[in-house]
């Protein structure tokens, strides 16, 4: 009797659950939803603070993991950081970020 109330509990828990896989193109509102989920982005590593970032000491460039430059205005990729505060910024010929953002003085 205890084996019947068992199989009765599991069917009645899994009726209408079909385990078919499904079969062609995925619907747009999922792949909408996918593409959404791709899209957003974690919350910004917050920048270090500011006597940190302008006391001149101590900060080189090192090479590390390919990560976006933190630099608000740049869009780029970068594999350098800096050594003390830890932020990605671009150091190219095209972009010099890590000397904007490190080396300035004005902020």
């Amino acid at each position: 009797m205890g084996q019947f109330r068992n199989e009765l509990a599991f069917v009645l828990c899994n009726r209408g659950i079909t385990k078919e896989a499904k079969r062609g193109r995925p619907s747009t509102s999922v792949l909408k939803e996918e593409l959404q989920l791709k899209k957003r982005k974690g919350s910004p590593a917050p920048p270090p603070p500011k006597d940190i970032r302008k006391d001149g000491a101590e900060h080189w460039p090192k090479v590390g993991g390919s990560l976006w430059c933190k630099f608000p205005k740049c869009k780029g990729y970068s594999t350098i950081s800096c050594n003390k505060c830890g932020v990605n910024l671009c150091l190219n010929k095209n972009n010099n970020c890590f000397e904007i953002i490190i080396k300035n003085k004005d902020d």
